[in-house]
């Protein structure tokens, strides 16, 4: 009977232990005791900026000026000429005066104004404007304004200034000193305003910010290269933005246009801001994963996140985040921190590179791998 029983006891066992490894088993394939809600820091990292910079390549100072009335545009300027002639000839000065073309259809004339500091009158003082005499006399010193109307001024044009000789005073010589000679060109009633690009700041340019404090009455039209950027009554300082999808601009000159057809609007410290993108900034980090850590991912025990805070949003566009190239999602994400997840058909055991990219522009200062269940 000790014997049956003996046997009875160890079938009984064994089918104990069997059991047990069944268990065992079962419980190996269903998941490790990872209770639901645990979360485990895989990896803290340094972040950077992802996508284009703003940057202000330059700014350009177009001054104070009035809108509704007559505009100058100066075409010359010198502080002092000095014209003498004598029997031998005449020391006078010639100029090439070019007109452009964005005046033509509203100029008005040219206005040659200098001040006559000193002469001995022994010849005439001379002024030619394309061959054409508007001015010769034995001027005295004092202010002289010299306007020659539209019909005269071309798109190319000569300017002449010179003394003649003293005549029947062979020995001696003439001589004029002018002070303060201003040639300007008189238009409107708008402003133009012309500023140049060249063909990397086309190809780089994001927007551009004019900037002004106004006061005046009727409306104001704010045109660039003919195409209208603002219409508006603005009262003090004021800011008027416009980019490439606004308005076209050219490699070359480019034409701002200020226009109040219904009174005078003064515009005072006015200034155009020019902002490009800077090169594409990619961050690239890289972590590492445990024989553990993969395994838990794996067995689909824990998915991993790759997380990332957005500080500041310099330019609105979409943030990719990738592992070891696997696109792991792309949003336009919010200041904070965002997310993207990623399981072991992305990831790998051992080193795993991260790679952030955007077509705007984000400052993300902190990185951070986790895993959770």
């Amino acid at each position: 009977m000790s014997g049956r029983k003996g046997a009875e006891s160890f079938v009984y066992l064994l089918a104990i232990a069997l059991a047990l490894l069944v268990i065992v088993g079962i419980a190996a394939n269903l998941g490790p005791v990872v209770p639901s809600g645990q979360e485990r820091v895989v990896a803290e990292l340094p972040g950077g900026f992802a996508g284009f910079s703003n940057r202000a390549s330059r700014s350009i100072d177009l001054g104070s000026f009035s809108v509704g009335e007559t505009q100058k545009e100066s075409l010359l300027s010198f502080p002092q000429l000095e014209l003498s002639a004598n029997v031998l000839g005449s020391d006078g000065r010639r100029y090439v005066v070019n007109v452009p073309e964005w005046f033509e259809s509203t100029k008005r004339g040219v206005r040659l104004k200098f001040y006559v500091q000193d002469t001995n009158k022994y010849g005439r003082l001379v002024v030619k404007w394309n061959g054409k005499v508007f001015f010769s006399d034995f001027a005295d010193r004092g202010n002289y304004n010299i306007f020659i109307n539209s019909s005269y001024v071309k798109s190319s044009n000569t300017l002449e200034m010179y003394a003649e000789g003293p005549g029947a005073l062979f020995w001696a010589s003439t001589v004029y000193i002018l002070k303060s000679v201003e040639l300007n060109l008189e238009y409107g009633p708008e402003r133009i305003i012309a500023f140049q690009m060249v063909p990397d700041e086309i190809s780089a340019f994001d927007r551009a910010s004019l900037s002004f404090w106004a006061d005046g009455e009727g409306t104001l039209e704010i045109k660039v290269n003919g195409v209208t950027a603002y219409r508006g009554s603005p009262k003090g300082a004021s800011e008027v933005e416009f980019s490439y999808l606004d308005v076209p601009l050219n490699s070359g000159n480019n034409i701002l246009t200020f226009i109040d057809r219904e009174g005078v609007y003064s515009i005072q410290g006015a200034a155009l801001r020019i902002f490009l993108l800077d090169n594409r900034s990619v961050i690239l980090r890289r972590f590492n994963l445990t024989e553990e850590e993969f395994g838990l991912l794996e067995k689909g025990w824990m998915k991993g996140e790759v997380e990332y805070n957005v500080e500041s949003v310099e330019r609105k566009g979409q943030v990719t985040v990738k592992l070891n190239g696997n696109v792991l999602g792309s949003l336009s994400p919010e200041t904070g921190w965002n997310s993207a997840g990623f399981g072991a058909e992305q990831a790998q055991m051992g080193e795993n590179d991260i790679e952030i990219t955007s077509t705007g522009g984000y400052s993300i200062p902190e990185i951070k791998v986790t895993l959770s269940s």
